[in-house]
Parts: structure tokens; C-alpha cells; sequence
């Protein structure tokens, strides 16, 4: 499972890419242009299929390199409870765009943004992980609902903390991309 999550993550070999830089995609795509990288990726899934069980985690979020999974898709369960999911303009109370708005302030610094959401994630992957797939038990609603509220905490304070970065030169081309989606989308 983790190693799937990881593939999923991947910027390429070079330790200092970051969105703005080159045309270039990669496997966790994040828009940068109208031109080279106009999507970005929206949405992450890893199902792990096996005699052990059925296990489906999900970012419910974009750009899984910054964003924690959380498990779905038990037996008898639904959407984590307060698990309210995006559309087209930016709206609070949606889990997606709280964290699509924290990862446009991450890309102000994006290598500092995603060296202080790193560690937190992978403590909580690998404990929900482990402890889920290890279980002789299935998952219910109550614990799906909880690991969710756990990864949401995660990106709420880290989200809290962008602010404190400081920003660096992006390039006329992004910045002005990005602003231009900011003001569409309703994010200023």
C-alpha cells in the first residue's frame, strides 16, 4: 500500500523540482500553465486487493504529495461523515477546497511547505495502515469518520502554518496563472 502511495507522490529524481519549474510533468501533476501542465492532479486512490482483505484509501483531495490519505470504501460505509467534496467555485465547508486552497499558499514555498507536511503525514500513514490492515476486524463508519477527522487535522495546521513561510520568486508566468485561477475560483 505504501509503496503505491509513494509512486503516487513521485516529483521525478531531481530533489529540487518544484511546480513552477519546467514543462515537464510528473506523476503527481500540478498545473503550472495554460500551455504545458494545464491540469493537475485532483484526486488520489490506492485499493489494495488481496486474500488479507479489501482496503481503499483516498486523498479526497488534490496533490497527493500534500495531502494525507484517509481509508473509504468498507463494508457498510459511506464518505467519511464530514467529508464534503468540491465543485466548481470554492466553498469552506469543502474538505477539497480547504486543502486546494492550502496547497496554492504551499506553492509560494513549496519545497519548505511539503518538508513540514511530510513527517506528519507519514506518522499518520503508516499508523492507519498498519493498524487497518493488521485488524482481524473490518472497518465501520465510526472509525472511517475518525481517521478522516485525524487527516483533516493534519492539513488544518499545517494549512496554519504557511503563512509563517516565506514566499519565493515563482515567475511572473505562474504567479499570474495561479492568481488568475485564485480570483475564478473564489479563493481570495
Amino acid at each position: 500500500t505504501k509503496d503505491f502511495i509513494n509512486i503516487l507522490r513521485d516529483h521525478g529524481d531531481n530533489s529540487q523540482w518544484t511546480p513552477n519549474h519546467g514543462p515537464t510533468a510528473t506523476l503527481c501533476l500540478h498545473s503550472a500553465n495554460k500551455l504545458f501542465r494545464p491540469t493537475q492532479t485532483v484526486c488520489s486512490l490506492v485499493a489494495k486487493i488481496g486474500e488479507g482483505g479489501q482496503f481503499f484509501y483516498t486523498t479526497g483531495a488534490s496533490n497527493p504529495c500534500i495531502s494525507p490519505f484517509f481509508p473509504v470504501f468498507s463494508p457498510d460505509t459511506t464518505v467519511p461523515g464530514e467529508y464534503s467534496e468540491g465543485s466548481k467555485n470554492y466553498n469552506s465547508k469543502s474538505y477539497w477546497w480547504e486543502s486546494e486552497r492550502f496547497h496554492r499558499k504551499a506553492l509560494l514555498n513549496f519545497n519548505s511547505a511539503q518538508v513540514e507536511i511530510q513527517p506528519l503525514i507519514i506518522n499518520y500513514e503508516e499508523e492507519i495502515i498498519s493498524s487497518i490492515e493488521n485488524s482481524l476486524s473490518t472497518l465501520n463508519q465510526k472509525q472511517i469518520n475518525e481517521y478522516f477527522i485525524r487527516a483533516r487535522a493534519i492539513v488544518k495546521n499545517w494549512g496554519s502554518k504557511l503563512d509563517h513561510l516565506p514566499s519565493v520568486n515563482l515567475g511572473w508566468g505562474f504567479s499570474r496563472y495561479w492568481r488568475g485561477y485564485n480570483k475564478r475560483n473564489g479563493i481570495i
